[in-house]
């Protein structure tokens, strides 16, 4: 029976509807509208079928069609994205780099809580935007690391079905979407090939064969014609939406990405192609996503072949546990879930049984591990039904969100029932890591009643040597490719495995069943209510060092303030010194400070000034923060990645600092205007230099005299997302008009709507972008005051770029203003468009989309120095 046909059948069964209830296999919608966890996870029984949808980034997915196929089609699905969208621009915060990977990660996972499907990702690393399919995999080692890790993935996860959403076409746009599609056709031969990559079977892992790889048409990278509509605008009555709505819902949580959208009802479909098959030969048409699939547990005996006899009434098990998942479709009732309890518990005892057979079987071992593959997961299924059905609850609280290697812990197990079947309890437990140790409280309670629950207190001794909670990839540097992953068996995972996991054993009619529940700190915020925070190992100390670069000009020898910020995480005094380790002959005042902790959560600052004496060659110096107690030296910390969609992540570093001394010469005395867009650091860089930064708020901006300022800069997107900015903008254009120089950094295509210049200008569809950080840069006009004062700018100031040179440059523009410099990627033209002038009344109006946001704060002195010229252009406001 198809899971379309299933899907149909319970609603015309259905009679009311089952109060929202958590599940771990099949996760409630966020927001708890209706009643469908226990419906969605009923329905899913009978189907033994899977997708995996493939993409390059965070927000490439084409989520409609995931809740589809995961909350409709019933199917075990997930998305596999590349990487983590570390190169991408951040909407709601100044995190780029690692940070946004570890917002977008978790972003991801709040979209996967909408449309039910896991997540995975591979070691690549968002290096930023690619033209072309090769670079993209020639930076992350194509066959080595990339295609090994989709390889890994697919063996792990095992799909019938793949749905790349790129076709590696140029329709695609993106290098990496391009490389994406290639990269997922290659691995659906790749899988099944016992001679690629054989270091994954020692892992426990074997070949796989998915049966159909289709191409999303969302781009229309190939003609429709022949491709599959899928009806992602049907109504589902359970989750009263339509798939298209949920995945919109779920697309929503993208925030840092600028994703949020209207949840669209009525008819809605999108487009599949099917370019291959298990008989590895291009196909056309194909009515449904699994067809051709036996999508029954009857699969089972298929993939035992001739060797099924082996196993004593193979076939009549297998139909016995469909009969009975499709039994407790057809009983379920929203008010009586307690009635689809009797088949789903035969199932479970025939699943046991069957798989106890397959292990003691002479079937070819690779064959039975598939079976029990699915088998295991249609176990898990089942259970969760049983789980769902008799409203167990199970808590695994802890009284700390936050501990210290050699710590205890408090941790509280509570089982509830709410069913009026009667449960007997086996045991209460705690997985922990090995080195760990646990002691519990007796429990004398063994039978549980309605509304009644057993609890049971445990301790935890935390070792000295327990890893901090990161994680558990890094870089090496801001130039790699691909991160670094220690332990391989975590390869495609979104976060480690959590520390601790509490177990409850029950037994009813004679089953026993079991239930895994992470542990959790739980407390009210007394604006928000309930707020639940995983665990995390810390250290005592957390001691972090800003800003992580400083700028230091060559001869000047001023004095750089550094902040240090120490963290107590221990609940007992703290108490130590403080102090800098610097190259020799440098200044550090105070040299040392004295700090003390009484209770966990105290936090304290210090500012240092640091005085870079004895300077004798420009480059990168470090600065060390080190925090001595009596029994240990700390020497790093982390810093809290949150937003309120996303679980609090920590990302640890060295508390050091790299002082970049470059040759900098730059005007003293300016009064610089800065309007916040995005969030980025400029303005801390600008500091550094010695300039006055004030952050001009919206009642500046309408109200205030603009002209005290020698030049104002606006920030990357503030046009987008400053609708203050937009009402002044005519103040500004006066404010160029009378003397003042306006500098405008990279905006989006928003900057189209309207004349927001002196004179028009235009961004192309798609935007004119320079990508490769050491692309050849040709200065137009080399007499501009710009590449000779206060610094004369040559070849040398455009090496040791990070990520790109710039985006969103201008791509047509009136002939009042004038291109100062050009650009352009391998095999392209000039582009000329990132850094215009026009000079309006007596004042000067710039334009810029080199990436000033990403070489400011690395220091790259290239760009320091030309951004130093840009800014110098203030010093004589009637030119």
């Amino acid at each position: 029976m198809r899971p379309r046909l299933i899907f149909y059948i319970f609603y015309l069964l259905i009679a009311g509807f089952a109060p929202h209830s958590f599940s771990i296999t099949i996760q409630p919608v966020p927001d708890g509208r209706g009643p469908g966890t226990l419906g969605l996870a009923v329905l899913r029984l009978p189907v033994v079928a899977s997708m995996l949808h493939t993409g390059a980034h965070p927000d490439d997915e084409n989520s409609a069609l995931v809740a589809y196929v995961s909350r409709g089609l019933h199917a075990r699905t997930a998305y596999l994205s590349l990487n983590r969208g570390e190169g991408g621009q951040n909407l709601i915060g100044p995190e780029l780099y690692d940070s946004i990977g570890i917002i977008r990660t978790e972003e991801l996972l709040s979209a996967r809580r909408y449309d039910g499907a896991q997540q995975f990702f591979t070691r690549a690393y968002d290096f930023g935007f690619s033209k072309s399919a090769e670079e993209a995999l020639t930076y992350w080692n194509h066959d080595e690391m990339l295609l090994s890790d989709v390889v890994r993935i697919i063996r792990r996860f095992r799909p019938d079905v793949i749905i790349s959403v790129f076709a590696d076409s140029p329709h695609d746009g993106h290098g990496q979407h391009q490389a994406s599609g290639r990269i997922t056709r290659e691995a659906f031969y790749a899988a099944a090939d016992p001679e690629r990559f054989p270091e994954h079977f020692r892992d426990g892992l074997g070949t796989w064969q998915v049966r159909k790889l289709f191409v999303n048409n969302m781009r229309a990278s190939f003609a429709s014609l022949d491709s599959l509509q899928v009806e992602i605008g049907t109504y589902s009555p359970l989750l009263d939406r339509s798939f298209r709505e949920l995945g919109l819902a779920g697309r929503s949580m993208h925030r840092s990405q600028d994703m949020g959208t209207l949840q669209l009802k009525g008819p809605a479909t999108t487009k599949i192609k099917l370019v291959a098959q298990a008989e590895m030969k291009v196909l056309g048409d194909d009515s449904h996503i699994f067809d051709g699939l036996d999508t029954t547990f009857m699969r089972l005996h298929t993939m035992a072949g001739p060797e099924a006899e082996k196993v004593f009434d193979f076939a009549k098990r297998l139909s016995r546990i469909n009969m009975l998942a499709l039994e407790a479709v057809a009983k379920y009732r929203a008010g009586e879930p307690s009635v689809l309890l009797d088949p789903v518990l035969e199932g479970l005892r025939i699943i046991r049984s069957l798989k106890k057979d397959l292990r003691q079987s002479t079937i070819r071992r690779d064959n039975v591990d598939d079976i029990l593959f699915l088998l295991d997961h249609k176990e898990k299924d089942f259970t969760n039904v049983v789980r769902l059905a008799l409203g167990m609850a199970f808590e695994v609280l802890s009284g700390e969100d936050r501990v210290v290697p050699g710590d205890t812990l408090g941790v509280n197990l509570q089982l509830l029932n709410r069913s009026s079947r009667n449960v007997n309890l086996v045991s209460l437990d705690l997985k922990v890591p090995p080195g760990w140790v646990t002691t519990a409280e007796p429990s004398t309670v063994t039978k549980i009643g309605y509304n009644e629950s057993v609890e049971q207190q445990w301790r935890i001794s935390v070792p000295l040597d327990a890893p901090f909670t990161q994680p558990y990839w890094h870089r090496r540097s801001l130039n790699d490719r691909h991160v670094i992953v220690e332990d391989e068996s975590l390869i495609g995972r979104p976060w480690s495995p959590q520390a601790v996991v509490g177990q409850a054993s029950f037994v009813l009619d004679g089953i026993k069943i079991e239930i895994c529940q992470p542990v959790q700190y739980r407390f009210a915020d007394r604006a928000l209510g309930e707020i639940r925070r995983e665990l995390q190992v810390v250290p005592a100390l957390s001691v972090t060092l800003e800003p992580k670069v400083v700028v230091s000009a060559e001869g000047h020898g001023q004095p750089l303030k550094v902040n240090v910020t120490l963290l107590s995480n221990v609940n007992k005094p703290l108490q130590g010194t403080l102090q800098l380790e610097t190259p020799p002959g440098w200044e550090v005042s105070p040299s040392n400070v004295k700090f003390s902790f009484s209770r966990k959560g105290q936090k304290a600052r210090f500012s240092y000034m640091v005085t870079p004496n004895n300077i004798t060659a420009t480059g990168a110096y470090e600065v060390q923060a080190v925090a001595k107690t009596a029994e240990n030296n700390y020497d790093e910390g982390y810093e809290v990645v949150a937003y309120p969609h996303t679980e609090p992540r920590h990302l640890y570093s060295k508390a050091k600092s790299t002082v970049r001394v470059t040759r900098l010469d730059w005007p003293s005395g300016l009064k610089v205007g800065y309007i916040m867009g995005t969030g980025d650091r400029v303005p801390h860089t600008l500091r550094q230099l010695g300039l006055q930064i004030q952050m001009l708020t919206t009642l500046e901006l309408t109200t205030s005299d603009l002209g005290e300022f020698d030049l104002i800069i606006a920030g990357i997107r503030a046009y987008e997302v400053r609708h203050d900015l937009v009402a002044a903008n005519q103040r500004l254009l006066d404010y160029v008009k009378s003397g003042g120089l306006y500098i405008v950094q990279y905006n989006r295509y928003v900057l189209n709507q309207k004349h927001y210049g002196p004179y028009p200008f235009r961004i192309n569809r798609p935007h004119d972008r320079v990508t490769q950080e050491d692309a050849p840069v040709k200065i137009l006009v080399p007499d501009h005051p710009i590449f000779n004062n206060p610094n004369q700018i040559t070849e040398a100031d455009f090496e040791g770029w990070v990520q790109e040179r710039g985006l969103y440059f201008l791509g047509e523009w009136d002939h009042r203003y004038t291109p100062l410099m050009a650009s352009q990627d391998k095999g392209e033209t000039p582009r000329e468009g990132g850094l215009v002038e026009a000079r309006y009344g007596k004042g000067r109006y710039i334009y810029t989309g080199y990436a000033w946001f990403r070489q400011l704060p690395a220091g790259v002195p290239g760009a320091l120095r030309l951004f130093t010229n840009l800014i110098s252009l203030a010093k004589n406001r009637h030119p």
